[in-house]
């Protein structure tokens, strides 16, 4: 079976089968992007090692966190933010047989809204880049507690942080009793919601 050869951030050279995948409904592209995997609770890091083994960039999204033990001990440990869900940017002709080799990933995300083929198959759920880039900088950025809303809210005006760690992030703007906080959309997912200064937001 012909192969040809990827390339991955480390320079690692994977060999890819050039056969056409089940696709679950979408045209095969050998275009990479992310796609949310779904996997076993606390198999995240797992999986994401794995993917990182088979050649692919992989993403769980995480905050570090500083818990402290009996005697004044203290360890960094890694908080999942949104647990069961790692983000593999990949082709989508390496879905497949990277999922054969992952026995803790039960699936591929699907996008709900969607349109269906003819056979009924829903297009897998794809996260834009830009998403993921600013995801990934507000968890490595965010001086305050960083959570997640898996109910997507309501949207507000989009602002731009205009100081501190998180100068130059936009987001929607989300006002409530508890304060006020920026939100990042995750396509199919919901939104990374942190605390900020109002002083510190200007229109986008």
């Amino acid at each position: 079976m012909p192969t040809e050869a990827k390339t991955n951030p480390q320079n690692k050279v994977v060999a890819v089968t050039s056969r056409k995948p089940d696709t679950g409904g979408v045209p095969a592209t050998e275009h990479p992007r992310w796609y949310i995997a779904e996997v076993k609770y606390n198999y995240e890091r797992v999986c994401r090692e794995k993917a990182q083994i088979f050649g692919l960039e992989a993403y769980v999204a995480s905050t570090k966190e500083t818990h402290h033990y009996d005697g004044g001990k203290k360890r960094d440990v890694e908080h999942i933010l949104i647990p069961c869900r790692v983000f593999i940017r990949m082709n989508d002709s390496q879905r497949v047989p990277f999922m054969k080799t992952c026995p803790y990933v039960y699936k591929f995300m699907t996008d709900k809204a969607g349109t269906a083929d003819a056979y009924g198959h829903k297009p897998y759920a794809i996260v834009p880049d830009d998403q993921m880039q600013t995801l990934q900088f507000m968890l490595y950025n965010a001086s305050n507690p960083v959570s997640f809303v898996e109910h997507p809210l309501r949207p507000g005006d989009r602002v731009r942080i205009v100081r501190g760690p998180l100068k130059d992030l936009e987001g929607s703007f989300v006002r409530d009793t508890s304060g006020t906080h920026i939100a990042v959309a995750i396509d199919n997912l919901g939104y990374a919601v942190t605390s900020i200064a109002i002083d510190d937001v200007q229109p986008a």
